[in-house]
């Protein structure tokens, strides 16, 4: 019984694989949405207080007149194509201050020359032309043949013996065509594209003293509408007005 008990072999007691519990669905985690930007365009515009001869109501650089003419009023006017883009302008007080005092009668030496009569002008008025009415880039030199022109012939020895080599050269129309095409020059192609500006530019030589004067009115006019364009826009809510020192 021994025997036959230990010779009997014991059938294992299977054993029962461990379950895994089963798996919970995980729910697809949602992509937040971007974050907004938020720009903010601020034009920054200034001019620093330039000397003014007080006797001669007259300041000795144009950067006041010229810019006003080329970017401040045309800035300000091509946001009224786009009345839902909002923008801040800052306008400091030096250049509000000046801006005020070219509308109310003051001018810059460089306008004072350039309407002087070209047949007029003294050769101090002609070395001053050649030195500083070239002051602009030259890529915007090279859209006025003319002026272009007028920069080649002068060239680069701005010594008294070139100043004068020049002097002697150039005719009253070449004077006055330079008087013209420095202050076109300075004025933004949107008012260039319009009378009364627009028969000058197509001109684009051989201007005559009255051109002179329709130029001039029409910078005069550009200089006074700066604070006009800006308090339309800010009253129609579309831009905001800062300033600083």
């Amino acid at each position: 019984m021994l025997l036959g008990a230990c010779g009997t072999k014991a059938t294992p007691t299977p054993t029962t694989a461990p379950t895994q519990p089963p798996a919970t669905a995980v729910p697809p985690t949602a992509t937040p949405a971007p974050e907004p930007l938020y720009l903010a365009i601020i034009w920054h515009q200034h001019q620093p207080l330039y000397y003014k001869d007080q006797a001669a109501n007259m300041y000795m650089k144009p950067w006041v007149r010229v810019h006003a003419t080329k970017d401040y009023v045309d800035m300000a006017a091509m946001l009224e194509q786009y009345p839902n883009i909002h923008v801040t302008f800052n306008l400091t007080p030096t250049l509000i201050r000046q801006l005020d005092d070219i509308a109310a009668g003051a001018k810059d030496k460089y306008w004072v020359i350039a309407e002087k009569p070209a047949d007029q002008l003294t050769v101090e008025d002609k070395k001053f032309m050649l030195q500083r009415f070239f002051d602009i880039s030259r890529k915007i030199i090279a859209r006025f043949p003319r002026y272009q022109q007028l920069l080649d012939d002068r060239g680069t020895d701005l010594s008294d013996t070139g100043l004068e080599a020049t002097i002697a050269r150039w005719t009253d129309a070449e004077w006055r065509d330079l008087q013209v095409l420095f202050n076109l020059a300075w004025t933004d192609p949107d008012w260039l594209a319009q009378e009364p500006l627009k028969s000058l530019n197509e001109k684009a030589a051989n201007f005559s003293e009255d051109d002179k004067k329709i130029l001039f009115a029409e910078h005069l006019r550009l200089v006074k509408e700066v604070i006009p364009i800006h308090k339309k826009l800010q009253e129609a809510g579309q831009i905001e007005i800062t300033m600083t020192p």
